[in-house]
């Protein structure tokens, strides 16, 4: 039987759908309290980008799958686009790039300037891909355990 979540994770604050500007401040100000928090935020959602939790506000970032954007008319014409007429791989232009970005903004919130120091997770098997290893930057250090 497992101890309960605050124990495990301190308090746990989760972004929910539709969150008004009050219930975000709300949210980033529970790290800025200097408490024990766990956060739970959508990778490409409002807060992948555009907040700043500067020094040890911010220790770990995890980021679950590799962010791909859904299956769109828009994504699926763009890889249809690329394929045709510029012979290369469409699914990498219309959606590994973009889910990549993404991955890049949620780590970004954790490494903001030269002084910042943490830890980031990238959960998913296909980081190990060939297609993922070139994108890290060198400064990552990229480790794999199965």
């Amino acid at each position: 039987r497992l101890p309960p979540m605050d124990l495990l994770f301190g308090e746990v604050v989760v972004q929910t759908p539709g969150m008004q500007e009050a219930e975000t401040d709300a949210f980033l100000a529970r790290f800025r309290a200097g408490t024990s928090v766990t956060g739970l935020a959508v990778l490409g959602g409002a807060l992948n980008e555009g907040i700043d939790l500067p020094g040890n506000t911010l220790r770990n970032v995890v980021v679950v799958g590799v962010g791909l954007p859904m299956i769109s008319l828009r994504n699926e014409c763009l890889k249809e686009y690329v394929q045709l007429h510029h012979n290369c791989d469409g699914f990498s232009v219309a959606y590994s790039l973009p889910g990549w970005t993404r991955v890049q903004q949620a780590v970004g919130r954790l490494i903001r300037n030269e002084t910042d120091q943490g830890c980031a997770l990238l959960v998913d098997h296909r980081y190990a891909l060939p297609f993922y290893p070139p994108l890290f930057p060198s400064h990552w250090n990229p480790t794999t355990d199965a």
